[in-house]
């Protein structure tokens, strides 16, 4: 008898220890799936394959919900953009976003870095963007760096651009050809 109640203790304890293990899988599990339909916004930014000197602010929503009331704030160095408009003056800081889906990407013109290089890569940008979880409405603050060093430094090859407009001039002198050939 005493056999067998030592055996049944056992098996209690080993139960319990799996039932409590089970729900702490379930627990990390729970957090995981939260964590990945939950909105998630980040910010960085890039530049445009057409043109390295230009410089984009991407805001993107990497998560599967969308976001909303989104307030976006410069919390770092304040620049000067295209013109004379200050990098905490752009709409996106100064009105917020109202929703954001999930999976999008917004992409800002910013500035161009000719002249601005050594200006920008010794600088602390930094936004601080809030956001509320379109489906929990759970508060989210974070903050991004801006790291204008990461940034490519020159540009190799032709671009795009200036193969496109290289190819346009030689079709006009080709129809310029075709058309004092036509009048002769």
């Amino acid at each position: 008898m005493d056999m067998q109640l030592m055996l049944t203790a056992s098996l209690v304890m080993i139960t319990a220890y799996y039932a409590w293990q089970t729900r702490k899988t379930v627990s990390v599990m729970e957090k995981a799936e939260y964590n990945r339909n939950r909105a998630n916004l980040v910010a960085y930014i890039s530049q445009p394959e057409s043109n390295v000197h230009l410089v984009d602010l991407i805001i993107e929503n990497t998560g599967n919900s969308f976001a909303k009331g989104i307030s976006i704030q410069n919390c770092g160095y304040d620049f000067n953009l295209f013109g004379d408009k200050k990098f905490s003056g752009l709409d996106v800081m100064k009105f917020g976003i109202k929703s954001f889906p999930a999976r999008y990407k917004l992409c800002i013109p910013m500035l161009s870095m000719i002249g601005r290089a050594e200006e920008l890569k010794n600088k602390d940008v930094k936004l601080m963007i809030s956001y509320k979880d379109g489906i929990s409405d759970k508060n989210y603050n974070e903050e991004f760096v801006l790291d204008f060093n990461c940034l490519r430094q020159f540009q190799v090859g032709k671009t795009a651009m200036v193969e496109i407009a290289e190819n346009c001039g030689n079709i006009v002198k080709r129809l310029d050809e075709i058309r004092r050939v036509i009048h002769k």
